[in-house]
């Protein structure tokens, strides 16, 4: 079991991130494949039919097409970080046993209107920083970065959450930006592997003058690339959740003061077996 709350310098932070991904990887794929999976496909067909409108000189399909492509954009790009979050605290809550996707549903359904505007205060508040200046912009997006794992893992409003994450950052305001440097460059790398193929192929057929790809398949494939989009975006969320839980832990210790109760709830029942033995 990966312990949750715990302190953890950068690096182990990191390896927490991707040992967390091997360990839940079906669960956690399952999770979001049920729940952010239908928001995904839409996101992606109908950014493929807004490609191939825009080659068939179809504007009025377009026009539609990318409003629809948007708006579900927007919303997986939410989906997935809330699912993420809910399958963490899941996975706390059954101390590393298995996690259902009905129980992720549970704490996603619970969280929902809390996370809407918490995500719109975060982009309001990160838009506004960014008109007065580009630092203040940069400031806010890494000191509020972890108000969806509070909306989530204690239940809070996005007032009280937006407030809690400035006392959470407190003096690893850098560490933050560090960790989030690291893993966006990791994210940046996984998107190469899907971006710098579809690049190519579009030189090829320009040069080799290739048939155009039909509208179908055109579809279906932005759909996969969507997802592909989103789902190395799980990496940065599950960083920014272990991230969370540190400076958690390095405040209110809430991991030590379990595992000092989880010894004194341990102790009678060893010493009680041990008697029933020599009974």
């Amino acid at each position: 079991m990966i312990v949750l709350y715990q302190t953890r310098d950068f690096g182990a932070k990191i390896n927490a991130t991707f040992q967390y991904i091997v360990q839940q990887f079906r669960s956690l794929g399952l999770a979001l494949l049920y729940i952010a999976g239908p928001v995904v496909l839409v996101a992606g067909i109908a950014d493929g039919m807004s490609e191939s409108a825009v080659r068939g000189n179809l504007f009025g399909l377009t026009s539609r097409a990318s409003v629809v492509s948007l708006g579900a954009y927007l919303l997986a790009f939410w989906l997935v970080p809330l699912v993420t979050y809910a399958h963490l605290k899941v996975y706390g809550q059954t101390e590393g046993g298995p996690v259902r996707v009905s129980d992720v549903w549970r704490e996603v359904r619970r969280a929902f209107g809390r996370a809407v505007v918490a995500i719109a205060l975060y982009l309001l508040v990160c838009v506004i920083g960014s008109f007065i200046f580009v630092l203040p912009g940069i400031y806010f997006a890494v000191t509020i970065s972890m108000i969806l794992a509070v909306v989530v893992m204690e239940d809070a409003g996005p007032a009280d959450a937006f407030g809690r994450c400035f006392t959470l950052i407190q003096d690893h305001w850098w560490s933050t930006f560090g960790l989030l440097s690291i893993m966006g460059f990791v994210y940046l790398s996984l998107l190469s592997l899907i971006l710098v193929p579809a690049t190519l192929w579009d030189v090829l057929k320009s040069v080799l003058h290739l048939p155009e790809i039909p509208p179908l398949a055109m579809a279906f494939l932005g759909a996969f690339i969507v997802l592909a989009l989103l789902l190395f975006l799980v990496v940065v969320v599950l960083a920014i959740g272990f991230q969370y839980f540190n400076l958690v832990e390095k405040r209110e210790h809430p991991g030590l003061i379990d595992r000092i109760d989880s010894i004194g709830e341990t102790a009678p029942q060893t010493q009680l077996a041990n008697e029933d033995f020599y009974e």
